[in-house]
């Protein structure tokens, strides 16, 4: 079904210029003569929104007295002609339909569907009755008749100004209007077309020219279009239908519904194209429009350049905001402002930014994507963003640099939020600052420092310096020159390292991990110790925890059995470092089915003897104090009684212990066995109950 938009009308009092040449006054019962007709004027689509083109449409037009129902006042069916949607008429309604004070509302038939709703003829419709005024404008007919007459078809003054030259008319009946030296020189060739004054020219069915032109034919106004309009300025040109030109200088309006407000050197050149003024702009397309400016252009459908210097916006609905030299060149592509910058994919963004050369402009080449300012910046990959800064790039699909300086982001989903010099070239790869940073694994993370490595998958460094996660889910805490390389590694502090081939292992304090599920350390300190395995008996349902054995020494124990030999003796022999790595050697013995067994020779070379009945078995323990450097260190910092230092005095280590436990002990029934030392170990352990973001996630799921 038809549809119509966007509704005109127009009531038109016109003078039929007919007679000789001599000058006639206009009397009152020449006003009550005047025919009346109302020019109605549409836009009509179909279901699709899309413009209709007919050459010859019969419409119904019907007056009725009720906006609903009510009863028919005229009717008349025309043939109309249809372009674009677009269609113009003149409607012959007698005078006598608009009863004073009574409501009147407009509608067309078309097709046998009657359009809703119907149109409501207010003021200007009513302006039929005016002819029945006693005044206008405070005078009385009388003073008119002695104003006012016309000749050769056109009206002309006859009080308050002299004409200068000739009136020429060849429309049938268009008119000339002016008073003074502003009459002269007027050419209305165009079927009711007009002119108020200056040197114009209204050549188009229904033309006006409100005034302006120059002192020569070259700067004269040019409305040309059917009911085109030009209302002032110089050397202006209204060309096609319903095209308008405000004022200014040198514009031009050369398509249906084209419109340039003012200016200088503006071109409208696309049906209801817009320039809203400034300097040499131009929109050429449909429903482009240029606001203002300086040598901008408005080339795609339903583009928009709102102002700024040469700034094109030649995608459909593109937009260029303002600023200098921008362009937004594909579908919806948008630049708000800015320098030099480029929007360049489909629904791509550029807000702002830019640099004094187009070296630096900001390029959104991907579609959807996004540089919101900054200078040198591009988002080339689909929903590609760069928040800002400079030389940044993201260059993948769903890739984000938030800021920062030379970042990249070249793989899906890559991110880099911010810093100088860092890389995310994986997919699903995250460096959230810092300097010189590169995650190359695919979902690997830097979450900032300097010259840190994350190339597994899914591994992590999350700051330090020069540190490496290379292990599939490695992880490197922090620190310098750490190294976690095996699957499931974890390293932190100071050149601790975790080799290839040694997975889930952990090392700190600069230790090198030496085997597969180790944790490695320079010295392990901690309140109790246990080994906790399957136990034997029943290892899918319990566990079997053995404790450390503790000593205020650093005890090695080598254990063994010998059998005496017929000489009487048995010489045991320790590992060849026995002797290196130990000091102060102690032998234990006991004799199989006998007690006569005895040390012959102490611990010496790597080796003792043992004397006893012969063929007597013995078994034999031997411990020793160790004594390698790292041991002596250890002896140092740790001694065996030690004072507290500041941060630890008025604390107690067994409260740190039970902080950590108490809520297990609590649930197996045990905690109101143990109670907390200090008054600290009480408060620590209820503000470790607070949980402040866990409480917080409770309340707002209330």
């Amino acid at each position: 079904m038809k549809r119509i938009i966007l509704v005109t009308m127009v009531l038109v009092a016109v003078v039929l210029a007919i007679g000789n040449t001599d000058v006639k006054v206009i009397t009152n019962s020449d006003v009550k003569t005047i025919t009346q007709k109302i020019n109605y004027q549409g836009y009509l689509t179909d279901n699709s929104s899309n413009p209709i083109t007919n050459p010859s449409l019969s419409i119904t037009f019907k007056i009725y007295d009720d906006e609903f129902a009510g009863s028919v006042q005229w009717e008349a069916t025309k043939n109309v002609s249809v372009e674009n949607g677009v269609f113009s008429t003149l409607l012959d309604v007698p005078a006598n339909v608009f009863t004073a004070g009574a409501p009147r509302w407009l509608e067309l038939t078309i097709g046998g569907n009657a359009l809703t709703p119907r149109t409501e003829l207010t003021a200007v419709g009513y302006s039929y009755k005016t002819i029945d005024a006693d005044k206008l404008e405070g005078n009385t007919l009388s003073d008119l008749d002695v104003r006012y007459g016309y000749a050769g078809g056109a009206f002309l003054p006859l009080a308050g100004g002299t004409m200068t030259g000739p009136i020429t008319n060849t429309g049938d009946p268009s008119i000339t209007m002016g008073k003074g030296n502003f009459g002269s020189g007027n050419i209305n060739s165009g079927t009711m077309a007009f002119v108020a004054g200056g040197n114009n020219r209204a050549r188009g069915p229904y033309s006006v020219i409100s005034g302006g032109g120059g002192p020569e034919l070259a700067d004269s106004n040019s409305a040309s279009g059917n009911f085109s309009t030009v209302s002032g300025g110089k050397h202006n040109s209204a060309s096609g239908y319903y095209a308008t030109v405000g004022g200014g200088h040198y514009n031009s309006s050369s398509y249906w519904h084209a419109t340039v407000s003012g200016g200088s050197l503006n071109s409208a050149s696309g049906d209801y194209t817009t320039i809203g003024g400034g300097y040499d702009n131009s929109a050429s397309t449909f429903c482009a429009t240029v606001s203002g400016g300086w040598n901008n252009s408005a080339s795609g459908n339903i583009a928009t350049v709102g102002g700024g210097y040469d700034n094109s916006a030649s995608g459909s609905t593109a937009t260029v905001g303002g600023g200098i030299e921008n362009s937004a060149s594909d579908t919806s592509a948008t630049v708000s402002g800015g320098k030099y910058n480029r929007a360049r994919g489909i629904y791509s963004v550029v807000s702002g930014g830019g640099g004094s050369s187009e070296a630096d402009s900001n390029s959104a080449l991907g579609g959807y994507s996004t540089v919101s300012g900054g200078r040198h910046n591009s988002a080339s990959g689909w929903y590609a963003t760069v928040g800002g800064g400079y030389y940044n790039s993201a260059s993948y699909i769903y890739a984000t640099v938030g800021g920062g300086k030379e970042n990249s982001a070249s793989s899906e989903k890559a991110t880099v939020s911010g810093g100088e010099h860092n890389s995310a070239s994986n997919s699903y790869a995250t460096v959230s600052g810092g300097n010189y940073n590169s995650a190359s694994g695919t979902y690997a993370t830097v979450g900032g420092g300097c010259y840190n490595y994350a190339s597994g998958l899914g591994a992590t460094v999350v700051g330090g310096d020069h540190n490496s996660a290379s292990g599939e889910k490695a992880t490197v805490a922090g620190g310098y020159q750490d190294s976690s390389a095996a699957p499931f590694s974890f390293t932190t502090n100071f050149g601790s390292k975790v080799p290839i081939s040694y997975s889930g292992s952990a090392a700190f304090n600069g230790q090198i991990a030496t085997g597969s599920g180790q944790t490695r350390v320079g010295a392990l300190s901690k309140a109790s110790g246990t080994f906790t395995i399957d136990h034997p008996l029943d290892p899918m349902n319990k566990i079997l925890n053995h404790y450390f054995v503790e000593s205020p020494e650093m005890v090695l124990i080598y254990r063994g059995s010998v059998v005496i030999g017929a000489d009487g003796k048995a010489v045991v022999h320790l590992p060849d470092y026995f002797d290196a790595l130990n000091q102060n050697p102690m032998i234990q013995l006991t004799g199989v089915g006998t007690s006569d067994v005895y040390v012959l020779e102490k611990v010496k070379g790597n080796q003792f003897a043992i004397g006893g009945k012969p063929g007597t078995e013995v078994y034999w323990i031997v411990t020793g104090d160790r004594k390698d450097q790292s041991a002596e260190i250890t002896r140092i910092i740790m001694p065996v009684e030690q004072t507290k230092d500041v941060e630890l005095r008025g604390r107690s280590l067994d409260d740190d212990f039970l902080c950590a436990t108490k809520e297990q002990l609590d649930r197996m029934g045990k905690g109101n066995l143990f109670n907390f030392r200090t008054t600290f170990g009480q408060l620590k352990y209820e503000n470790s109950k607070q949980r402040p973001i866990e409480n917080e996630i409770e309340r707002m799921k209330k």
